[in-house]
Formats: C-alpha cells, structure tokens, sequence
C-alpha cells in the first residue's frame, strides 16, 4: 500500500503542466524575486532558469530566493523529468535543453558564449511545445539570439520585463516594466481552461474569418489557430478566458474580427533570415541553378518567393542571385514573384523602406549597393526593385507560377493540415522544372514529400526536383530480379510490368504486349495502354503508391485486348525494396460479376474516382492557362504603361519636329542669324540659301541662288569642303574642321546634314577665327605667365573639389597637375602643413565673399613656412553655383629678412644697452664711493652706511646676473625636466602673493606629458617672471590667471592667460626690446632674458593681448 501511495504521489509529481523558460541578466535578478513573490502560488506550473552570463556566478542565492506557497527550487539534474511547482535552475556555464518526453539534458557551455544557454533552452522550447511555448527574458539591452525569433514562429508566447525599453522590444508580444503585473498576466495565459480544437465553437469562430475576408482559414492547423486566437483574447480590452465570450466579442465588434484577421496572417521575417540557410543557397543552390541556366541555354532564371510577407526575404535572395550573375559576368534575366495572402504586407514589401534595425544582417557593401538612405529609412534601389514583381497570392486557390528554377515556402506550410500541405508540395512540384530547387523551414515537418523531390539538405529542409530514375541497384541485378519475378508470377497474373517512378518500363512480361497499343516499348507506359482512361487509373494508382506507400487494387476495369473488350483487374505496388523507386503493375483477367466483394481495405480505387482525379487534372491545366492568362494580363498592362510612356514621349517628339519645322522654314530666310555665314548646299552643290554675312565668301555680292558652291566661292581651293559635304549628306554625320583661305584667314566651318521631304543637303556654319586665335594665343600667354610668376594658384568647387592649378602650386605641394585635379583641397593641405584652418578661412569666403590673410605653418621637413593668401568667390549665376580661386605667395623669405632686420637693429642697439649698463652700473657704484669715503672720513664702522651699501652690491649682482644670463654661453649642459613639476614649484611660490592682490591661479595641465631637454633653474625663472607679470596686471583687479599645459602636433604648449589691463596692439611687436618696459620701475631686461632662455632651449614665445582684455602668452617646446 505505501508503494502505491508513493507512486501515486510520483504520478501527480509529473501530471503535465506549463513549462515556462525563463532567462535572467545578472542586472535584473530583482525582477526575477520580484515574479516569483507575485506568482499565484495555487497555479501549477514548472520554470527554467537560465543566466545569460556576463559577469558573476548564479542566479542568486538559492536558499534566499522566496518562492510561492507550495513551490520549490532546485538545481537541475541530467536527465531528470520536469515536475509541476518546481523552479529549476541551471548551474554556471552550462545549457540546458528540454526533450519531447518533458526531461532536462544538461551541456556545457564555453565561458565566453554569453547568451548561448538562454538560446538554448528557448530554440527547444520552440521545437518541443511548439504554440504552448512560454519563454520570459528579464533584459536590459540584450537580445538572446535565433530562439526567441522560433517561438514566436511557432505561435509560442515571448514576453520580456526591464526597467528600460530596448531595441529588441518589438520581437515580444508583451513587454513589462513591473513584474507584479507580469506575473498576472502569466497566471491569465496558463489558467485558460483547456480547449479540444473540435469545439463547435472553435469552428464558428473560423467561419466568422472565412466570411469575413474569403480566406479559407479551415485549412490551417486547428491548434496553431486557437493559440492566436486565445492571445488575441488576453490582448482584448478585458481579458476573456472563455472561447465563447470571445465568438459573443467577434459578433458584437467587427474590428476585433479585422485585428485577429491581422494577427492570424502577421509573419516575422528579415533580412538574410536562418544566415547559415543563405549561406548554403549562396555557395551551393544558386550556382547550380545559374549552371543548369548557361547549361540549357536559356537567358531568364525565374524563382517564386511564397509567402514572402514584407518582403525582406523576396529581396534578400535576388541580392544573391544577383551577385553570383555579377562575380560570373553572365547576362541573365532575374524574374522573382514574390507572393503573400496578406495585401497590407504586399503593399509594404512593393514600397521597399525599411528601418535602420532592420537592416543589422545587411552586409555593408550590399546595404551601399541596393539601397538609398533617407533620413532614419533605407529604400531599395530600381536596380534591384525592377526584378521582383509582388502581388497578393492565395497558395490553395490561385494557379502557381511555372517553369521555376527556384521556390523559397519558409515557415508557410507549419500553418496548414498535412493534406493541405500535400497539395501545396504538389503544386510546387508541379511549377518547378527540372532540377530547380525547394526551400522549406527547417522546422517544417511534413510528411511524404512527393517522389520528384530529392532531399539535398536535411538541417534546412532544401530539395530537387529531377526526373532522373531514383534506384541505386545495378541496372543488370535489377534484370536479374525481374526475370525472376515474372516467373514467379506468370502462373496468377497475365500480364506485368515493371517500371520506374518516371514510369519508364524497365521489363515487361510476352502477355503484356497485348494491352499496349504498340507492339515495341521504349517510352512512358501510359503513352501505350488503350483505351483513353486507361491512363488515368495508372496515373491515379503511381501517386498513390508513391505518396501512401501502399499497394492499389483496381477491379473489374473494362479494357480492350486485341481489340476485344473485356474486364480486368489491376494491381500496382513497390517491386522490391533494394530497388529505390521500381515498381509493378499486376493485371488479371476476370468476368464481370465476379468477386464482387469490395477491395477498399487493400487501397482499392473506384472508376468514378479515376474521372474525378481527371476533372482535378482538368482543373490545373485550367488553372495553368488562368496563370498564363494571368502573366499575360500583367505583361500586356506592363505594355500599356510603355506605351502610355512612348505616347507621352512621342507628344514631345512632336511637338520638337513641330518647332523643328519652324526653325527650318526661318533659316531658309535669307534674314535668319545675318551675324553668322551660313550656307545651304544641296547633294548637287547648289546654293540653295546663303545669310548676307557669307556674301563676303562669294565672287561676287551679287549672288543668285542655285549657283553651284565651287563655282561662287572666291577663297578657297578647287577640291576643298567638297568631299565633307558629299560624306556629311551620305553618312548623315556632322563634321567641323579648322580651315584657311587662299588669303590667309582662318575659318571653323560646321557641317550638318539636313532633310526634309523635297531635298537633302547640308547646312554650313562659317565662324571666322582670325580674331579668337589671337584671343587664343594670348590666353595661352597669360597660362605661361601665370604658370612661372611666384604666385600659388588654385580653383576649386564650393565643396573644395580642385579643378584648375597652375605649375607653381604642384612645385609647391610637390605633385602632378593630373593628380591633383579632382583631389579634395583640405586633404591636401592637411597632408602638407598638418593644419586644418583652410577649411575655416574657406566657409569665410563662401559667405563673405572673400579672404585675405597670412599663414605660418611647418611644412613635412619641420620648416617654419609662411604664406600671404587670398581667398576669392567666383559665382556663376547659370550653374548656380560658386567656386573659390586661391592665390598665395611664399613669403617665408620675407619673413626670414625681416627677422634679421630686427635683429640686426637689435644689434644696433647694443651701444644704447651698453650706455644702458654704464647708467644702470655707475649709480650704485657712485653711491659706494660715497659712503666708503664718509666711513674712511669718519675712521669708524657705520651700520646704517653698510645697510645702504649692502643693498647697492645686491643691485649690482642682479643686473649682472640678468646680462649672464643674456649671454649665456652654449655649452651649457641640458638635462631632461618636467614641465608640469616644474609649474606646480613656481605656482606655489607665486600662490601666496597673488592670494593678496586677490588673484587666484587655475591650474589645467595635461598629465603624461613628456620630459624636455632644458635648464630647470632657467625655466623657473622664465615662469616666475611671466607670473609675476600677470599679477601686476591684475593690480586692482580681481580675476584669474589660467596655466595650461598641453601636446598637440607633437609640440608641447604652455599657455598663460591673465584678465590684466593688456597691452595695446601697436605696442606688441616692441616686447623683448632692451629697456622697453610697461611697468613703471621695469628695465625690460626681465622679458629680454625670457626670450633669451627660450630660445635657447629651442622653443618659441608668442603673445596675445588687447587692451583691457587680458594677455595671452603662448611658449612652445619641442617634444623630442
């Protein structure tokens, strides 16, 4: 008794309940808490949980999850049976995946692969309860990959919770952002009571949609039907759980009719879809159908898209027929019908706009290649649009296209009953020519794929359609076997034959003769046995055989023997199974009246079904001519369109002849165009028409027409222009030639021919071109010039695409005139000075009109280079656009001289700094002697005398030290020091005293900079005199002095920057003179020895000022 109760208990342990994937980020395991605190605890129910890994270990703690009432936890074990009110959840680096007998297997998993295992259990959830799959993902930013887009394929539900949207959302039916509220509508979708798909009400719901909108919903599959349709119940305003609340919902609102009707023929697709699939048809299927294509000699490859919904597969796989046309070179005409019973996703698919998420899979060249962005939108281009033809198709009722290479049906067919789907794959096999190829869903199973289609890859449900016999055996066994079986069977059978599934005859036994029509066989059975219907019972029988895999009996059929009537019975089945797709057909005479006893339970087949299947064979062909009738329809409207268009075209060809005819008949009048010499000659060479300007060609003023052109012509040898104008009129080209009278003028003559419905001739256009080749020379003159002057010049577009350079602008950029034309002009500038103002300087122009300025740069050798530039807009009002001409002249010559100008006035001003320092030097020393002789007067030591004393040598140190400094010799040692130490010493030195003044110090140095060579002692003192300027600047005013340090263009920049009272303009250039100062007690010679020290250590210093606005100083050392 306690093993039955323990039994028992095991037995209600594994009664059948929802089994829910869950998948958790490490970010949202409080969501995760949260559910299961929410979930009702008396609903039965079994979760998976899965981590998708990113960082950290489990889940959570699992003694400190807290679980529903009556609910338990447990890590999951290989190979156990999934039990109701269980959480599992799945240990670190391992995936776990659910079996079709609700068992667990556990695999491990690579650490690396984050969302490897959530994508797992998700894909078997999808294959395993198909539309009862349930996966929930607390994410944030993530998307777990093919598995969640199964689910939703298979009708299952996806559901995610985060506290933030993602780019993902769309791919669930549910999003959530509390999980109280997900945990309701959980416990709403797993408490739906049961419903048999054989519910009465089920079925008037499906009527209700097939009155509505004609589609024959009674022919998908019962359950992937009511599972849209109790999601549809949940997303009603009110959630229903009774099926027939909802029909009451469906009868009272004709909109919630139209949204299942919606959501019923919703697909999810996109772009290069299953990539693996595409990658198979990208290396295999489309090269063999291209082959097969060139093979047969054919030029158009037509494939048929069914069920294409909007449109990104229909486009995906014309990209790679495309491509392989493209890398083969081979011109082919690509025909895709793309097809779907949903009108609203043909209209989308035939815009072709798609968003950026959309297009992730897209590869980056073919996104460039077929499709044109604009704005957030992608549209594809007329290159790939014009080779596919969308339109609405219903698979069950319209005719199939014909003579395919290629059908792509992915995921359609889950949809339908296996013996709609037996009618679909017949209509396929039916559209397909030989060899072309069949693509199904690799989730689809279904059963008994017609005979002619040979399965090429099994993970993707890809086959061939061929006609070629499919037995493996050798051909002379196979005789063997044959000979051996008629003996076998000659004593009960009268006749047999034995053939193959394209109904070749393979052996054929002496009493079957006389059911053919012909004495010799060498072709299709049925194109022998007599009479007519004949033909239809063995057609009939073979489908059956092939398709059931089962034996067909036929009695009591009246045939025709020699001529003579009389009845059999026929029975056709498998030959031998060694023997793939060999076959025999058994026929026995008998009297009518005999062995009435019905045969159905061996398959037997009545006659009236043979006419049946022959009405249904009447049927197709009628459907194929509708389909012919159809295209043709399409093409003769396709038709119309052209020539609505050539109508159009040719209105306004017209209307050109029309105001051809008139500029004719006015340049007929003598009076037309008097400023140019024109001539109208016929073949004869007869002057029809001439302008008085031509007269002066002429022998004489007095012209009549219907002179001959030689004869009148005064200027020009006997035999020239004759030959143009003959080829001008016979060839009916124009030709323009540079010619020169017997006087030495130059002419440019046009000849075009001319016709109309009385005569044919040609009209001559004579420019004289005396002056323009002095204009030309003299242009070719100015080139020169312009060419050799010293002056830098180019032309560019507004966008600064070069057009025009002269030879001293390529000596100066060093490159060709043909390579620089259509070069960007920043980029070569930038490539020649590193420097990026051109571009500034140039949207100044654009808008202003002009630029006018000068440019120091360093050129690739690290040479100082300065230029004076002019930037010029030149508008051209009938392109409506502007260009820049850019003129500028090296000046760093000029520079150079003016810098040793300014120190050779430097120099000349060293006699004033010697009377300087004679001045500067003999007032301390007067007053030394003074008191020195006081002192010996007085023969006693006076301290206030040597206070006095002592404060004039410190005077006389200083001043010495100052000019050491200035005349420092070069062998000094340099040491390398850094920078920003360095400012950090003197700032706090100088802190204090600027803190006084009111004056604050702001610090902005760059770390990491690099050490410089240079004298640490000398550049503090640079630094303490520059900041103890600014501070005196700022005497009486509050601000702050900023001190920057930073690399740019491999040169390390010290920027100091005060809110002083700055320094005039004007007054700028005198910096760093000897004795010019702006200070009141100054010298000068402070700023001099800075300028001094840096320069020696290979730098440069720049100032920056404006009156009442601060001075900027900027101090560059090299890096290196």
């Amino acid at each position: 008794m306690q093993d039955k109760i323990i039994n028992r208990l095991i037995e209600d342990e594994h009664v059948q309940a929802p089994v829910i994937g869950i998948g958790v980020s490490p970010f949202e395991q409080h969501h995760l808490e949260a559910f299961f605190q929410s979930f009702p605890h008396e609903l039965n129910a079994s979760f998976i949980v899965v981590q998708n890994h990113v960082t950290g270990d489990c889940v959570t703690d699992l003694e400190a999850l807290v679980l529903p009432i009556g609910y338990r936890v447990k890590p999951i074990k290989h190979g156990e049976k999934v039990m109701k009110n269980t959480i599992y959840v799945c240990p670190q680096h391992a995936a776990v995946t659910l079996t079709e007998d609700k068992r667990l297997h556990i695999t491990e998993q690579h650490p690396t692969n984050k969302a490897c295992a959530v994508n797992s259990l998700f894909q078997s959830l999808a294959n395993v309860q198909k539309e009862e799959a349930y996966a929930i993902f607390f994410q944030k930013g993530y998307c777990v990959g093919s598995g969640l887009l199964q689910i939703v394929e298979q009708g299952g539900t996806a559901i995610s919770c985060s506290e933030t949207n993602s780019g993902f959302d769309r791919m669930y039916h549910q999003t959530f952002q509390d999980p109280s509220a997900l945990a309701s509508y959980i416990a709403n979708i797993i408490n739906v009571p049961h419903t048999d798909v054989a519910d009465p009400v089920l079925i008037r719901i499906i009527e209700r949609l097939e009155m509505h909108k004609g589609i024959a919903f009674s022919t998908y599959e019962k359950r992937r039907l009511l599972s849209v349709i109790q999601k549809r119940m949940r997303s009603a305003n009110q959630s229903i759980s009774l099926l027939s609340e909802y029909d009451r919902l469906l009868e009272r609102e004709p909109d919630e009719l139209d949204r299942l009707h919606v959501q019923l023929l919703s697909g999810t697709t996109s772009f290069f879809r299953d990539m693996e699939a595409f990658r198979v048809c990208e290396h295999h299927i489309i090269p063999s159908i291209i082959d097969n294509t060139m093979k047969n000699g054919k030029s158009r490859c037509r494939i048929w898209i069914a069920g294409c919904s909007t449109g990104e597969e229909a486009y995906s796989f014309a990209m790679l027929f495309l491509e392989e046309m493209k890398r083969r070179q081979v011109s082919i005409e690509l025909q895709v019908f793309a097809t779907d019973i949903n009108r609203k996703a043909i209209q989308s698919a035939s815009k072709g706009v798609y968003s950026l998420e959309s297009m992730a899979r897209m590869p980056e060249k073919w996104r460039a290649r077929y499709f044109e962005k604009k704005g957030d939108a992608f549209i594809v281009k007329q290159s790939l649009r014009k080779h596919i033809v969308f339109a609405p198709h219903n698979l069950l009722i319209d005719s199939p296209f014909i003579h395919l290479d290629f059908i792509s049906c992915r995921n359609v067919l889950m949809y339908f009953q296996p013996e709609v789907q037996k009618r679909v794959l017949s209509r396929f096999q039916y559209a397909l020519k030989d060899q072309g190829m069949l693509i199904l869903g690799p989730n689809e199973k279904v059963p008994n794929i017609p005979r002619l289609f040979h399965l090429f890859n099994e993970k993707w449900n890809i086959y061939t359609h061929s006609n070629v016999p499919k037995y493996n055996a050798g051909h002379t066994e196979l005789k063997e076997r044959a000979v051996q079986y008629m003996k076998e069977v000659e004593q009960e059978y009268d006749a047999c034959f034995i053939i193959d599934d394209c109904e070749k005859i393979l052996a054929i036994s002496n009493g079957a003769y006389s059911f053919l029509a012909h004495a010799e066989v060498s072709d299709e059975l049925c194109e022998y046995v007599t009479p007519d219907y004949m033909k239809e019972i063995l057609s009939q029988s073979f489908q059956k055989v092939w398709t059931e895999e089962t034996e067909v009996v036929f009695q009591h059929v009246l045939i025709s023997e020699n001529g003579r009537k009389q009845y059999a019975d026929f029975t056709v089945k498998h030959f031998d199974r060694r023997f793939k797709g060999v076959y025999v057909i058994l026929i026995r005479k008998s009297e009518r009246g005999k062995n009435q006893k019905n045969g159905r339970d061996k398959g037997m087949l009545e006659q009236n079904s043979v006419y049946q299947q022959r009405i249904v064979d009447l049927e197709n062909e009628l459907n194929e001519v509708k389909q012919k009738e159809q295209e043709a329809r399409a093409q003769l409207k396709e038709k119309n369109k052209q020539i609505e268009v050539r109508e159009k075209t040719n209105e306004h060809f017209i209307n050109i002849i029309n105001n051809l005819k008139v500029t004719r008949e006015e340049l007929y009048r003598p009076s037309v165009k008097p400023e140019l010499a024109t001539l109208f000659v016929d073949r004869e060479m007869n002057i029809r028409y001439h302008t008085p300007t031509a007269a002066s060609l002429f022998t004489s003023a007095q012209t009549r027409h219907q002179q001959t052109f030689q004869s009148m012509v005064k200027k020009l040898s006997k035999e020239m222009l004759y030959h143009d104008i003959q080829s001008v009129i016979s060839d009916r080209r124009v030709i323009e030639r540079e010619i020169e009278t017997n006087e030495g003028e130059q002419f440019t003559v046009h000849l075009t021919p001319f016709y109309d419905q009385d005569r044919e001739g040609a009209v001559m256009t004579w420019i004289k071109m005396t002056e323009m080749t002095k204009l030309k020379q003299a242009l070719h003159l100015a080139v020169t010039a312009l060419d050799n002057s010293h002056i830098h010049i180019v032309v560019a577009t507004g966008e600064g695409v070069i057009q025009c350079v002269n030879q001293r602008f390529c000596q100066f950029v060093q490159q060709h005139e043909y390579d620089l034309i259509g070069k960007d002009i920043f980029s070569v500038y930038y490539a020649l000075c590193q420097c990026d103002d051109l571009a500034k300087q140039w949207d100044v122009c654009l808008r202003e009109g002009s630029w006018t300025g000068e440019l120091y740069f360093q050129d690739l050798s690290g040479r100082e280079r300065w230029e004076r530039v002019s930037l010029h807009r030149i508008d051209d009002p009938d392109k409506m656009q502007s260009t820049v001409m850019r003129i500028s002249e090296d000046i760093t010559s000029q520079k150079q001289s003016e810098k040793m100008l300014m120190k050779s006035e430097m120099l000349s001003a060293v006699g004033q700094l010697a009377a300087g320092i004679a001045h500067e030097i003999r007032n301390p020393l007067t007053s030394l002697k003074g008191f020195l002789q006081l002192m010996i007067q007085s023969k006693k030591y006076q301290k206030d005398y040597a206070d006095v004393m002592m404060s004039e040598f410190n005077r006389l140190e200083s001043i010495i030290n100052e000019f050491l400094v200035l005349s420092r010799s070069k062998s000094v040692k340099f040491e390398p020091v850094n920078v920003n130490l360095l400012l950090e010493e003197v700032i706090m030195v100088v802190e204090s005293q600027a803190v006084l003044k009111g004056v604050s110090i702001q610090k902005n140095l760059a770390p990491s900079l690099p050490h410089i060579q240079g004298i640490p002692n000398e550049l503090k003192q640079v630094f303490l005199n520059i900041l103890k300027n600014g501070i005196e600047a700022m005497d009486g005013v509050t601000g702050v002095i900023q001190v920057t340090s930073l690399l740019k263009n491999d040169q390390m920049m010290l920027i100091f920057e005060d809110q002083g009272k700055g320094i005039p303009e004007d007054e700028i250039g005198k910096l760093g003179e000897p004795f010019y100062t702006t200070k009141e007690k100054g010298t000068g010679l402070g700023l001099m020895m800075t300028i001094k020290i840096i320069e020696s250590h290979g730098g440069t210093i720049r100032f920056e000022s404006k009156s009442f606005e601060g001075t900027r100083v900027i101090i560059t050392f090299p890096s290196n």
